[in-house]
């Protein structure tokens, strides 16, 4: 068993030190060709993942409930062409084809017909407009997958709700009138009755339809871009959050759903969806839940409990087999608590921090304070997103710590690894009293083996690691508290891609001197730990599925590892999940490889 891997079959001596890099980040606006942005504040993150394996990072933005997810191709120069633009989609991505935006304030109408959009917002109603072509009335028949909540009001209007989830609404004169459903996600299907119908017209270009049309306004919350499952590229997990009920036909009811990329630049198809009503899947991540070898896609469900699914056994649920069925959290993390080699739980739900071990096959629950991870927030209620996790080596030891945003204020939290729990690090680590953190990105800025913080918000900060101590350094751009970093041009330097209401953008690292860095693949179940040996003995541990992840969000990109020439790199070492000591070795391509466990 080998114990660690030398770099070249050789061990690098350090050279004499030089001057320290510079740091600078240029914002550029111009890298996303594709749809308008929409103005709408409301998004819901950045992924980053790599489309076809070329080696050029990829995009995709989700902006929650005002539109698709938004996939951008990587020219391999950090400039990005929208895959699935509105008015031409071939992924297999966009819901409503067709329809080149389903959220506008209102349409422009003059010609007689039914028209039909949804207000600009997550909550808001769905709107039409009826203009008459003559003196007889107007009868739509209206369907949708949850309980209507407000009736339409408008003179001279008939509606008759035979149920809570179908109406027919009959118009003898023109004008506007607006439905509310139950739940954020819905469908709505619209049928105009007669023998000569009403045109109908949808969105902001007025797509047009005859006789019926089926429209839905989906609620993607957690993503997952990961090759988890033996395909040859990454697959594509969407969460569907508030997405719940039958939906009417054409549509079966499906709920989450995994799109498996067959070929191609665009080409997406359903491999699998959940027909399961379970409410709010917020945070996804793939990973070695059972230390099989492996993984599974831990789905944490805000209000119900999580899901454990399992594509092995035909993506069964095995949360409550596993013990993880009582769980019920907003934001996760796993990392090994008690250093036995297996990944545990580290969870928030509303202001409670939680973990849950594993123990013997399955998991057991503790109180976070029992294990050191314990902050002093107090909620009047519980918060939509109160708290971010972050799972990366602060302090160069070799173990992975923890880092925890709240959301509300914007402060920090990090945590130390040390005996079999954590210790609040946060003074030590000269992050104490920092607030402005509405998103944080582990990241190393100029290759020089320590891990820094990108603070993602309007006025990004990076929080640069001095061997051990952060320190805050203005970046003097602006940006998005939606964000991830990857190194999209291929200059060796991590740079950090954002949305905004309104635009996309990227923030180009062009630090100058910045150091080497290794790039690391691992053919390894993810939650693997990564550690990269230094000349000085210091060790950097990352964990493999874990270092994109993004507010509720997986991504997956070769690791990096900075050798600079005074302490470089000089070994790797990986521990699979379950495994109480590190093993590796190289495959037939060069990819370090984990051996299997012997006590498996």
């Amino acid at each position: 068993m080998i114990g660690w891997l030398a770099l070249a079959g050789c061990r690098p001596e350090p050279v004499v030190p030089r001057a320290s890099p510079t740091i600078a980040f240029t914002a550029d606006e111009t890298a996303f060709e594709g749809d308008p942005a929409h103005a709408s504040a409301d998004l819901f993150g950045v992924v980053v993942g790599d489309l076809e394996l070329d080696g050029d990072p990829d995009v995709i933005i989700s902006r929650h409930m005002l539109g698709p997810l938004e996939l951008f191709e990587n020219d391999g120069t950090g400039r990005f062409v929208q895959l699935n633009r509105k008015d031409a989609d071939a992924t297999g991505l966009y819901e409503n084809p067709g329809v080149a935006d389903l959220f506008v304030v209102d349409v422009a109408s003059e010609a007689p017909g039914v028209y039909v959009w949804h207000d600009v917002s997550r909550s808001g109603p769905w709107r039409f407009r009826v203009i008459l072509d003559s003196a007889e009335p107007a009868v739509l028949v209206l369907r949708t997958n949850v309980e209507m909540t407000s009736p339409p009001e408008l003179l001279e209007t008939e509606f008759d709700q035979p149920g809570d989830t179908d109406a027919v609404v009959t118009l003898a004169r023109s004008g506007d009138f607006s439905i509310d459903t139950e739940r954020f996600g819905s469908q709505l299907v619209v049928a105009v009755e007669g023998d000569d119908p009403l045109p109908l017209f949808v969105g902001s270009e007025g797509a047009r339809f005859d006789r019926e049309v089926s429209l839905l306004k989906s609620d993607p919350h957690g993503i997952a871009w990961v090759d988890a499952i033996g395909t040859p590229i990454p697959d594509l997990f969407v969460s569907r959050g508030a997405l719940t009920g039958d939906l009417a036909p054409p549509f079966d009811p499906k709920i989450d759903r995994l799109y498996e990329h067959v070929g191609g630049a665009t080409a997406f198809v359903e491999s699998w969806a959940s027909h399961a009503s379970y409410d709010r899947g917020r945070q996804v991540m793939w990973i070695d839940v059972d230390h099989d070898g492996t993984n599974e896609l831990h789905v944490a469900n805000t209000t119900t409990p999580d899901h454990v699914l399992d594509p092995d056994a035909g993506f069964a649920n095995r949360a409550s087999e596993l013990g993880l069925a009582a769980v019920g959290p907003d934001s996760i993390a796993w990392l090994d608590l008690d250093r036995d080699g297996s990944a545990d739980l580290v969870h928030a739900d509303g202001a409670a921090l939680g973990v849950s071990m594993y123990r013997d096959g399955v998991y057991v629950e503790e109180p976070g304070a029992g294990r050191g991870l314990a902050w002093d927030v107090a909620f009047d209620e519980e918060l939509f997103d109160p708290a971010v996790f972050r799972v990366a080596d602060f302090d160069r030891d070799g173990d992975l710590d923890l880092c925890l945003v709240e959301v509300g204020e914007g402060r920090i939290w990090a945590f130390r690894a040390e005996g079999d729990g954590l210790v609040d690090a946060t003074d030590a680590l000269g992050l104490g009293g920092a607030t402005g953190f509405e998103e944080i990105l582990p990241l190393d800025v100029d290759n020089d083996g320590w891990t820094d913080l990108i603070a993602a918000s309007a006025e990004p900060v990076l929080w640069h690691n001095r061997g051990g101590r952060f320190e805050a350094v203005a970046l003097g751009v602006a940006a998005g508290a939606n964000a991830a970093v990857a190194d999209v041009d291929g200059d060796g330097l991590a740079d950090v891609v954002f949305a905004t209401a309104g635009a996309r953008g990227l923030l180009r690292n062009e630090t100058v001197d910045a150091w080497p860095a290794a790039v690391v693949t691992p053919v390894a179940p993810l939650g693997t730990v990564v550690r990269g040996h230094y000349f000085s003995g210091d060790v950097l541990a990352q964990s493999w599925g874990q270092a994109q992840v993004t507010r509720y969000h997986q991504g997956l990109l070769p690791l990096r590892f900075g050798s600079p020439g005074h302490d470089p790199l000089v070994g790797l070492s990986l521990q699979c999940p379950g495994c109480p000591a590190p093993t590796v070795e190289l495959d037939a391509s060069g990819s370090p490889t984990c051996t299997p466990c012997p006590d498996r």
